[in-house]
């Protein structure tokens, strides 16, 4: 298959956005592919495991650079890495919007399955990649912090606000989100959100007087990679499925 027709297949039964950060980066759209790659972000790196594995295509959730989907040119490593790309002849494609559009997302779905998380319901969308649910079973953010660090091996889980009491009630916002999504947990019935990454100073510490006003509520962080990176492995499962050779590449998380 063309690279074209493996990406227009990933987006077969979802919804299409008129605007988006979503297709093809780097590359010809038109090249047959007897091998496409997977990543959450692709860095230099996946780059390079991606061309000694025999991939000629790589679909990356994040922007492989600081400015998004294009180098700018006032960063240096940018243009160097997009030199390489372009060298690589590999067809490059962002895949972020309609990850999340999708139904299941593939994001929420690959983190649910890893977890092992038992969901009773899927609530509203409350926006791309913002979604409530309602879970089987009583948990607490602390035990939900380990689970995460057994089952996907989050190093740096981190509980911000009241850590120990019991919640079926929950959030998923997996990547990076901001007071627009931490205030919905002055709602009642809105106890726990998940998520990558947070600003501390800001976010963080009104988390504590959100606690403070509204009795016991929680925020559990796994760092933005250790979020997502489940689900661009099912992606590599479904793009496999329709019979393209394609394997995941993950790119680690960014502490050590």
């Amino acid at each position: 298959m063309k690279a074209d027709e493996i990406f227009e297949a990933l987006l077969s039964d979802i919804d299409r956005l008129d605007v988006t950060c979503d297709g093809l980066i780097f590359g010809d759209g038109e090249r047959e592919i007897d091998r496409a790659a997977t990543c959450h972000k692709l860095t230099l790196d996946v780059l390079e495991r991606a061309k000694a594995a025999g991939a000629q295509m790589i679909v990356t959730h994040e922007p492989p650079f600081v400015d998004g989907n294009l180098p700018g040119a006032h960063i240096p490593v940018d243009m160097e890495k997009a030199r390489r790309i372009e060298d690589s002849a590999v067809a490059v494609y962002r895949f972020h919007d309609h990850a999340h559009l999708a139904e299941p997302d593939y994001i929420h779905e690959g983190f649910i399955r890893a977890t092992g998380l038992g969901i009773a319901e899927r609530g509203e969308k409350i926006q791309l990649g913002v979604r409530r649910y309602a879970l089987d079973a009583l948990l607490t953010p602390r035990s939900l912090a380990s689970l995460c660090r057994d089952r996907l091996g989050a190093k740096f889980a981190r509980v911000c606000g009241a850590a120990d009491f019991e919640t079926s009630s929950l959030i998923l916002a997996l990547g990076g989100i901001g007071y627009h999504q931490i205030k919905l947990l002055c709602e009642p019935g809105t106890d726990l959100i998940v998520t990558g990454e947070l600003n501390e100073v800001l976010e963080c510490e009104h988390v504590k007087d959100i606690c403070a006003l509204h009795g016991p509520k929680a925020v559990v962080m796994l760092g933005h990679y250790t979020a997502e990176y489940m689900g661009m492995r099912l992606v590599a499962e479904k793009l496999n499925a329709i019979g393209v050779d394609t394997i995941c590449i993950d790119s680690g998380e960014v502490w050590e």
